[in-house]
């Protein structure tokens, strides 16, 4: 079931939290510089905690995107309307 807030809810930002955030970045960084994958390619190798983080953060991304996306075509619509 999937969750969700219009607020970031700050008393569950842990230090976990946090640590792996900055994992997922620094491994998406090594990966467009190398090629290389944290944990391998297999997300099946992966540990429960890594691949739930990943599949959450890469969730966010693609909807804040989505966002971003509607935004500016509306704008962009808007404009052509004036």
């Amino acid at each position: 079931m999937d969750v969700e807030s219009l607020a970031c809810p700050v008393s569950c930002i842990t230090p976990e939290s946090k640590r792996d955030l900055g994992r997922f970045y620094q491994q998406e960084r090594a990966h467009k510089a190398t090629g290389g994958v944290l944990y391998g390619a297999d997300s099946a190798d992966w540990n429960c905690r890594w691949f739930d983080a990943v599949n959450i953060i890469q969730a966010e991304i693609e909807r804040a995107n989505g966002a971003f996306e509607r935004a500016k075509a509306a704008y962009v619509a808007s404009k052509r309307n004036q």
